[in-house]
């Protein structure tokens, strides 16, 4: 179906346009050096949400409008100045508690640049004129919009601040069945056989795998 064309695409869409300044889960590109990323804490990735395909005159020709949801999700993450297990232990100092504070407020304002930076660039890349198909042909969506941004609040994870959230798309696409027939799996015998007397299993023959 045409939805799958444009998960990939969007990955490819988004990969190709991120210039090393996060990085898209499922997009191969030739590799770079830690040098050339410049946050490797940033990533992204395009999930299939939904869609609605409501019943229109070409139904029965097989035809569908399909009017899909994708998110785009973002999640980034900052490394905090100290120990962080020390906001936890209820035998550290108040300096240690001051000191530990300070880092978390640091790590989640970076996090927080981090990840409006990253929302500036990926909506601006699925928004673009020149992105009307999203890395189709344009004449195989007729409309898309960014209609949602939702950010999460900042977690600490270990040593880490971690933000995520998404942009929501909203893509309508065409889809038409092709009548393709799945093959058939192949059948494997297991010999078994079995006694017509009782419907008790008889006897075995091993075909496969001989155990030691």
């Amino acid at each position: 179906m045409q939805f799958r064309n444009l998960a990939a695409s969007l990955t490819t869409l988004l990969g190709t346009a991120s210039g090393s300044n996060y990085r898209v889960i499922g997009y191969q590109t030739r590799s770079v050096t830690g040098e050339e990323v410049v946050d490797n804490s940033r990533l992204v990735q395009v999930f299939y949400g939904g869609g609605d395909l409501p019943m229109s005159g070409g139904a029965l020709s097989g035809q569908a409008k399909h009017n899909t949801e994708f998110g785009v999700q973002i999640v980034v993450s900052k490394a905090a100045e100290g120990d962080l297990a020390t906001i936890d232990d209820p035998l550290s100092t108040a300096l240690q508690l001051q000191t530990a504070i300070a880092g978390v407020a640091s790590a989640e304002y970076l996090a927080e640049e981090s990840f409006n930076e990253v929302v500036d660039l990926v909506w601006n890349t699925l928004i673009d004129p020149r992105n009307q198909g999203l890395g189709l042909d344009q004449n195989l969506v007729s409309s898309r919009w960014a209609p949602r941004i939702q950010k999460d609040k900042p977690l600490r994870q270990g040593t880490l601040v971690v933000i995520k959230g998404f942009i929501a798309l909203e893509a309508s696409v065409e889809e038409v069945a092709t009548g393709d027939t799945p093959t058939p799996l192949d059948t494997i015998d297991m010999g078994v056989e079995l006694n017509d007397s009782d419907d008790e299993l008889a006897g075995t023959t091993n075909t496969g795998f001989q155990s030691p």
